[in-house]
C-alpha cells in the first residue's frame, strides 16, 4: 500500500511543487504576472490529483491479511470500496 501510496501520490505533487516554482520564479526573476485565478485552479487541480492517488493507494491494497493482492490492485479497490459503502449505508440506518 504504502510503495502504491507513494508512486501514485510523487507524480502529482511533483507536477504542483514544479508550477508552483516556476510561477514564483516567473514572478519574482522575469516579473511576469499570471491571473490568481489561473494560480490557484491549477494549483487545487494538482491537490485534489494527489489527495485522489492518495485515496487510490489506500482502497487499492488488500485488506485481508493472508492476501497479498495484486500489481495495480484494481480488484482489490473495487472490493474495498463496495465494503466502504456497505459500511456507511449500514451506519446510515442506525
Amino acid at each position: 500500500m504504502g510503495k502504491r501510496m507513494l508512486y501514485a501520490a510523487s507524480v502529482p505533487l511533483t507536477f504542483f511543487v514544479l508550477l508552483f516554482g516556476s510561477l514564483f520564479v516567473a514572478k519574482f526573476q522575469f516579473d511576469i504576472t499570471f491571473m490568481p485565478s489561473v494560480v490557484a485552479y491549477s494549483s487545487l487541480l494538482l491537490i485534489f490529483c494527489t489527495m485522489a492517488a492518495l485515496s487510490y493507494g489506500i482502497f487499492s491494497a488488500s485488506w485481508d491479511v493472508e492476501d497479498e493482492g495484486s500489481f495495480w490492485g484494481w480488484k482489490e479497490f473495487r472490493i474495498n470500496i463496495g465494503r466502504t459503502v456497505q459500511g456507511f449505508k449500514a451506519g446510515a440506518r442506525k
